[in-house]
C-alpha cells in the first residue's frame, strides 16, 4: 500500500506537523505541503496551466491511500 500525507494546515511547522511527523516518523509515504504549492483559482480559461495542481494530483493519483492531515479548531460561542 501506497501512502500520501497531505498537510493542510496555514503553519507548516505547527501543531499538525508534529502530529504528522510522530505517527510517521521514519518514511514510506509521499509528503505534500499544501501551503508549499503555487496553486491559482478556477479558470475556465485554463489560465492556470503552469501551477501546481495537476502536476500534484497526477503524482497523488499514483498512491492507493490519501491523509489529509488538517488541525481542527474548537472553541466556544
Amino acid at each position: 500500500m501506497t501512502v500520501a500525507i497531505l498537510l493542510a494546515s496555514s503553519r507548516s511547522t505547527g501543531n499538525t506537523r508534529t502530529l504528522v511527523d510522530l505517527a510517521f516518523p521514519a518514511g514510506g509515504f509521499s509528503f505534500e505541503d499544501i501551503c508549499a504549492l503555487d496553486v491559482g483559482f478556477y479558470s475556465y480559461e485554463n489560465k492556470n496551466e503552469g501551477d501546481d495542481f495537476l502536476p500534484r494530483v497526477r503524482r497523488l493519483m499514483l498512491h492507493q491511500t490519501w491523509i489529509i492531515a488538517t488541525p481542527l479548531y474548537c472553541g466556544t460561542a
